[in-house]
């Protein structure tokens, strides 16, 4: 669910005015391009045309930089973009820019499908912070395979969104489209009995066990203001992390809102979810790169790299653990041995 207003904003950005019809849409093309799109002029024709021809209204540009012509300028003024099948992208290019704010990452097709190439590459050419870089296919005017053009991956929830890896410009790359003509917030909606999920600003020191790493949790939802009892989704020796939640009560959300899968049993179960477990309880920080123990490959099994319960920090052991910047791997990305001591915990209400 998506939450926009407006009610009279109107702002102006790139030479065209900014209206409140209505969110802006943000998609990834169906159809994939070379480098040689044409210059940033083509790859708008591009985004126009895939927006059109799927009946999205707006004005919309590629999200782009050319050398002395950065992508976040050709969006100023705008605000709020909803993917097409409604979830929300992000509300503000400030916050998406410098806090990684993204609700439900831009893996939506203009035909609100999931992109095939949700694990692949998008040409961005483009910095975190909104600016070009020196690989962009010159100007995006060539499909040389000795040429490089910087790419995005669509489910990345970090800085890797835009920025990712270099590619060569004779190999075929959707584009993310971004409407630029709207200013309207946007904010996911909370289903009436869903329960929260967070990751924890503090590390968890192994040593103390089960209990401890429990309280840390509760001490942080505590300070966030966050009423219920909330537990670590940590696996032991004996039972899976899932096993420690029920499964037939509401899903969870994020401190922001956006819900990890639309029930519970699928945050468990499936092996993508579809926005990031990586939020603060003060929905003040998106996380990416951190580590976070688990000690399973999934949430459903029993622990099997679990330092002894989470209680021995022997290096010669080692402990399973998920990094937040995934939809796949959240959950189990490698292992590290026990004696790593700087790793934080995705943190449940039961």
């Amino acid at each position: 669910g998506t939450s926009a207003s407006g009610g009279g904003t109107s702002a102006s950005g790139g030479g065209t005015a900014v209206t409140d019809a209505g969110p802006n849409f943000a998609f990834v093309t169906s159809q994939i391009f070379t480098g040689a799109l044409g210059g940033i002029a083509g790859a708008d024709t591009a985004c126009q045309n895939a927006a059109a021809d799927a009946g999205l209204s707006g004005a919309y540009r590629a999200w782009l930089s050319v050398d002395g012509g950065s992508a976040a300028t050709r969006f100023a003024g705008a605000r709020g973009w909803i993917r097409p099948d409604g979830k929300p992208f992000t509300d503000t290019l400030d916050g998406l820019l410098t806090k990684h704010r993204i609700f439900y990452p831009m893996m939506i097709t203009e035909r609100g499908t999931t992109t095939p190439y949700a694990t692949s590459y998008v040409w961005t050419g483009t910095d975190d912070n909104g600016t070009g870089t020196a690989e962009n296919c010159i100007d995006w005017s060539t499909a040389d395979a000795g040429s490089t053009g910087y790419a995005g991956s669509p489910d990345d929830l970090g800085r890797g969104w835009t920025h990712n890896t270099p590619a060569g410009c004779n190999q075929p790359r959707p584009l993310f489209c971004m409407g630029y003509d709207r200013a309207v917030p946007v904010a996911p909606v909370r289903p009436a009995d869903a329960r929260v999920a967070f990751v924890t600003n503090g590390t968890y020191l192994l040593g103390p066990g089960l209990v401890a790493a429990d309280q840390l949790c509760a001490n942080e939802a505590a300070a966030a203001g966050l009423p219920g009892t909330f537990l670590a989704l940590l696996s032991t020796d004996g039972g899976s992390a899932a096993s420690r939640f029920k499964t037939d009560a509401g899903t969870w959300v994020r401190p922001d809102n956006a819900a990890l899968m639309p029930t519970a049993a699928e945050v468990f179960t499936t092996g993508f979810l579809q926005a990031g477990m990586n939020v603060t309880p003060d929905a003040g920080t998106y996380t990416c790169g951190p580590a976070y123990w688990t000690g399973a490959l999934s949430p459903t099994v029993v622990g099997t790299q679990t330092c002894m319960d989470w209680t021995s920090t022997n290096g010669q052991a080692s402990a399973r653990y998920g990094a937040s910047c995934y939809l796949d791997r959240w959950f189990s990305h490698s292992t590290v041995p026990c004696d790593f001591q700087a790793s934080h915990l995705y943190c449940l209400q039961q």
